[in-house]
């Protein structure tokens, strides 16, 4: 089996970017931190604490983006890999990038 060039991006979001944010039980309240870096003191999430909805819109966005990248790390074929580019990206984009397509298809 050839691996394909997105595997490392497959393995590297499945779990890391999740793993960074912090999460904390208040009392009842759900409070979630994901540190700057190159500021101290400076959170990502801090505005999750007013709209938890931001969060669960996260996760359901990561969940979806690991999906994708995972199917098309997948895919075999130009016309599978323009299909699965075009569901994520939109047609047009993925068939501006003909020989690119073509080229990652052949990796």
């Amino acid at each position: 089996m050839r691996s394909s060039p997105l595997m490392p991006l497959s393995s590297a979001c499945s779990g890391c970017l999740p793993n960074t944010i912090e999460r904390r039980m208040v009392g009842a309240r759900t409070e979630w931190y994901l540190w700057n870096q190159t500021t101290a003191g400076e959170n990502f999430c801090e505005k999750w604490k007013k709209h938890p909805e931001r969060a669960i819109a996260f996760f359901e966005w990561h969940a979806k983006f690991v999906s994708d990248v995972k199917q098309l790390a997948a895919a075999r074929g130009v016309d599978t890999l323009r299909r699965l580019l075009g569901n994520v990206v939109g047609t047009r984009p993925a068939t501006l990038g003909g020989s690119a397509t073509q080229n990652a298809a052949h990796l």
